[in-house]
């Protein structure tokens, strides 16, 4: 199994990728030092089992969401915030109709811009964040 793992611009893709490594050798990950955008979300996500979302920008999670529907990928979507945090399996079993929802069925509308804080600015309690990637 292949696992694609998409973080934020802020994050190091490298510790993630050795962080997941430790907790399951016998996956494959690569990591991806650009950012994921409309013009290579495509190529990049079609050559991956699952996908996991680990950003911390609205756009950036319905991109992934998107690039996953469209090429009929299950995604896992991994989200903290201060003292909260929250995990989805979305898109699994992929396919119309069937299993989960995507990401844009369970938030049909992006918050606005004015609206979004990361986590640099809003704080986040450093257990959370290990809950959420367990």
């Amino acid at each position: 199994m292949c696992v694609c793992v998409c973080v934020h611009q802020g994050q190091s893709h490298k510790l993630t990728t050795t962080s997941a490594r430790r907790l399951n050798p016998l996956v494959r990950y690569e990591p991806h030092a650009m950012h994921l955008t409309t013009a290579n979300a495509e190529r990049i996500v079609s050559a991956y089992d699952v996908v996991l979302d680990c950003t911390d920008h609205p756009a950036s999670r319905y991109l992934v969401s998107d690039a996953c529907v469209l090429l009929g990928k299950p995604l896992v979507s991994a989200s903290a915030f201060q003292t909260s945090g929250q995990m989805l399996v979305l898109n699994a079993p992929p396919g119309e109709g069937e299993g989960s929802p995507c990401y844009r069925c369970v938030f049909p509308r992006p918050p606005p811009p004015e609206s979004v804080v990361g986590c640099g600015e809003g704080g986040i309690l450093g257990p959370v964040v290990g809950v959420m990637g367990v």
